[in-house]
């Protein structure tokens, strides 16, 4: 078991806004998810990854969330996204580009619209999520080619997502599409933070996936009613669901991965009870306190250096996976440079300090005032949240 935490982010809007309280102290509930949690997993027979993160506090709760997974029809959110990324470079437009489905895109399995139909890209995308529709999604990926849907894919962080099947075989990494808890959950919290491709295309993204039409696995383990914006996936012995949805905490990404199963009716079993864990249950707190010790003369374009003194404010370990991480902001608060430099952090249990040495490069924009952020991240997603900011006025510490 291992417990992660995701970036402090935007709200949903109108799909999964803040709309319940949280409860005021997660120390006055009874037992903490990953306590719960691991009981259910490991009752589960077959294979199974997990991951639960809440975007207002920046906690995570993780399982195998780097095992590699067919991804069935996950892969459809990585054409989602390219699709408007597309149209967000004015490669497409999603309501005046059209595909038409051929029978090369009919695979005779689940649901497909008929070959010879005509459909503006925007109507094909929400086939593709809502209904899962193959043949949709064989046109799409045709109309964007599954080099680029890839391209894009691992430009925003997954390192796992890839669609191999449309590939020609010698450029094939594995015989079928694949993907990772972690990336799931990453594109989740990109999308809730409104990172991917833009905030509006965000928002519509999510829009699209609240219309979910197969609701048989996170949403069986909610109240009523709730929302949810999510994707499903299937195939023989494999079942996946993922999604971000309200709870009494605020939003939460909910990733669940399973393959080798006999009985789908286990992972129905599984899947609710994930589902009703996320959305009931607090996560461990990640916090960090990070004070600045030295500042080097910071010059435009040039190396500087810091050295900072950080604290373990968190209720777990920090592992090799934590390092000490940059951005920079102009005066009125807008970021030049965000996600920057990195520096390695020893294992800190909570509670422990360490000083930290930072080498990075001041960006070249000459802003006369410039503010830099100090911050505890893992893998670019999470991050602690309370910076150490240190104002330079360029030439001066």
């Amino acid at each position: 078991m291992l417990v992660r935490r995701s970036i402090a982010a935007a709200v949903l809007g109108a799909l999964v806004a803040l709309a319940l309280s949280a409860p005021a102290d997660a120390d006055g509930l009874a037992t903490p998810l990953d306590t719960v949690i691991e009981g259910a997993l490991a009752a589960f027979p077959g294979n199974v990854a997990v991951v639960v993160s809440d975007p207002r506090d920046g906690t995570t709760y993780e399982h195998a969330a780097d095992r590699i997974f067919a991804s069935a029809s996950l892969y459809k959110l990585a054409v989602m996204v390219e699709a408007y990324r597309s149209a967000a470079a004015g490669g497409l437009s999603l309501d005046g580009s059209t595909v038409t489905i051929t029978d090369d895109d009919m695979v005779d399995d689940g649901v497909e619209t008929d070959s010879g139909t005509t459909l503006t890209v925007r109507d094909a995308l929400e086939r593709m999520i809502t209904q899962s529709d193959n043949s949709c999604a064989h046109a799409l990926v045709r109309l964007l080619d599954a080099h680029q849907v890839n391209a894009t894919a691992l430009g925003i962080g997954l390192t796992a997502t890839r669609i191999n099947t449309a590939l020609p075989e010698s450029e094939r990494t594995a015989d079928e599409n694949t993907t990772s808890a972690r990336d799931m959950a990453r594109l989740f919290s990109g999308l809730v933070r409104g990172t991917i491709v833009s905030p509006a295309a965000s928002a519509e993204m999510l829009g699209v996936l609240s219309r979910q039409q197969i609701n048989d696995r996170l949403p069986s383990g909610l109240p009523d009613g709730t929302p949810i914006a999510h994707k499903t996936g299937n195939l023989d012995g494999v079942a996946h669901d993922a999604g971000v949805i309200t709870t009494p905490f605020g939003p939460r990404v909910v990733v669940l991965l399973t393959d080798g199963f006999s009985d789908y009716g286990d992972v129905l079993t599984l899947a609710a009870a994930v589902a009703s864990d996320a959305y009931r249950l607090p996560l461990e707190r990640f916090a960090a306190r990070i004070a600045p010790d030295q500042v080097s003369t910071i010059t435009p374009g040039q190396p500087y250096r810091a050295i900072v003194h950080v604290t373990n404010d968190s209720t777990f370990t920090w592992d090799a996976t934590f390092h000490l991480a940059a951005h920079w902001r102009n005066e009125s608060g807008a970021y030049i440079r965000w996600d920057d430099s990195r520096a390695t952090l020893p294992s800190l249990a909570p509670g422990q300090s360490a000083n930290v040495e930072f080498h990075g490069v001041a960006p070249r924009d000459r802003e006369p005032l410039a503010v830099l952020e100090l911050d505890v991240v893992h893998e670019g997603v999470a991050w602690a949240g309370t910076p150490a900011r240190i104002a330079v006025i360029f030439g001066q510490p």
